[in-house]
């Protein structure tokens, strides 16, 4: 992390509803709203599929056209200093910068498969649109400042069905 800012912790959970006094920053990642649909200038195309895909054959849908996906992916960072950390108002800034960097320079498109059921698909457009929201905000123990940064992050998947 910038400035000597410590490591930032990341999970694939909700954000928790509590405080925690000088905890180490942390990213929460989690699904908020999705779109689907088969919008020919979203990568959409017909025909429907007449199943289900099946990873294992070769050509899972044969013959069945595309149907594009529009998720927005909260990202919630957190974190609570001390009120006279002198870098703290530096360093938080800076980690959703060097966050907004990781997101800049990933791979585009980038296939993944589905660890439930097999289905591969595609996400496009990680990190080409990054809007994020700080909030600063004194805890109950007015020694401590709570940081707070969401990022609504828009990413495209594209699937066959």
């Amino acid at each position: 992390m910038p400035g000597g800012a410590p490591p930032l912790n990341v999970f694939i959970t909700p954000p928790p509803a509590y405080d925690n006094p000088l905890g180490a920053p942390t990213a929460y990642v989690w699904p908020a709203s999705g779109e689907e649909n088969r919008n020919p200038s979203r990568g959409g195309s017909v025909p429907r599929a007449l199943s289900k895909p099946n990873p294992a054959l070769t050509e899972f849908s044969p013959g069945s056209g595309f149907k594009s996906i529009d998720h927005v992916i909260h990202v919630y960072v957190v974190w609570d200093q001390a009120n006279d950390e002198e870098q703290a108002d530096s360093w938080f800034p800076g980690m959703i910068d060097a966050i907004g960097w990781q997101l800049r320079v990933s791979q585009d498109p980038v296939p993944i498969t589905d660890a439930y059921d097999g289905t591969v698909s595609s996400l496009i457009d990680v990190g080409e649109t990054i809007p994020y929201q700080i909030t600063v905000r004194f805890l109950e123990d007015q020694r401590y400042l709570r940081y707070d940064c969401l990022l609504p992050l828009p990413i495209l998947e594209l699937i066959q069905s």
